[in-house]
């Protein structure tokens, strides 16, 4: 393989943790090396447009400024008020020069459709998911965070980090919850069973207990973007604390390996249902030739932010 060990990332999220899990071998090529396939996925465009456009039209309704206009006013049509046109310019820009007339069920044109639908049916002064704030009045949307961790990073000795991003610290009447929007192709009792036990929104409730915040429950907000229509489902959850406490033992344990697979070059092939799930895992090329060095070219470079990347699908 590679002359020379790829250094260790400085900060770890769920996306690390549920890959590393999954297969260790992808888990090296996707953080360690940064490989990653030319094409853009329709399902991250999607998904990351429409998560900016929504970002954009709440902190149109909750900067401070806007915030307490828009309350003076008797919440005036979308239109008027400026929402459509803040979240399409997000919208539209995070979505860049990919294929536009591409005929997908998220279709630039269906994306911007739902995400319309969407601050319609849940206009952000409106919603019954509302933001907190900070003693300045700021919106804590998009919140992220990186929590010092136990474990020393095995090249710098600085602590690693546990590092994440989610839409939104938010209230829903009287309770504290982690909101994290989610698009999809189907919505159904499976999609609603998923996030009992969710590892990624653990994480999320631990790293705002150590910022301060007693939070306990999440909500994921789902909305399924196909040719003809639009559908939506919020899910909360409620975590006891010991299941907190029980995922953060398994983080830790997680991130040790990790670092144990890193110090000896030891990233053992899955061979099993990671490799197909999904429609296929994008480094089987590399897996199943005998030098894999001679098809690394097919890849392409990219690193992963554990902050500010969004919009993955589920």
């Amino acid at each position: 393989m590679t002359s020379s060990r790829p250094p260790f990332p400085t900060a770890i999220d769920s996306t690390m943790l549920s890959t590393f899990k999954s297969c260790h071998k992808k888990f090296e090529y996707s953080f360690l090396r940064n490989l990653h396939v030319s094409e853009k996925s329709i399902h991250l465009v999607a998904g990351g447009a429409f998560a900016a456009g929504l970002e954009a039209a709440r902190m149109k309704c909750f900067t401070p400024r806007e915030h307490q206009l828009e309350w003076l006013r008797a919440i005036p049509p979308l239109e008027e008020n400026g929402l459509f046109i803040s979240a399409f310019r997000a919208f539209s820009r995070e979505w860049g020069n990919f294929d536009l007339a591409l005929d997908h069920g998220k279709s630039f044109i269906n994306t911007w459709y739902a995400l319309q639908t969407y601050l319609t049916d849940y206009h952000p002064l409106t919603d019954f998911i509302q933001p907190t704030f900070t003693e300045d009045r700021i919106p804590r949307i998009e919140f992220s965070f990186a929590i010092p961790l136990p474990i020393p990073h095995p090249e710098t000795g600085d602590p690693l980090l546990y590092s994440g991003r989610f839409d939104m610290l938010a209230k829903w009447d009287d309770l504290l919850v982690v909101l994290d929007e989610k698009t999809t192709s189907a919505l159904g009792d499976s999609w609603r069973k998923q996030w009992d036990l969710r590892g990624q929104f653990l994480g999320y409730c631990w790293a705002c207990q150590q910022l301060g915040h007693p939070v306990h429950a999440a909500v994921a907000r789902g909305t399924a973007i196909l040719k003809t229509k639009v559908n939506f489902m919020t899910v909360p959850v409620i975590f006891p604390q010991h299941l907190i406490d029980r995922w953060y033992v398994a983080m830790v344990n997680t991130v040790e390996t990790m670092i144990s697979a890193w110090k000896y070059d030891h990233f053992v092939y899955d061979f099993a249902d990671g490799c197909t799930a999904y429609g296929g895992c994008s480094y089987s090329m590399l897996c199943s030739a005998k030098d894999p060095e001679e098809w690394v070219g097919n890849y392409v470079t990219r690193v992963w932010n554990p902050i500010s990347l969004k919009g993955t699908e589920l």
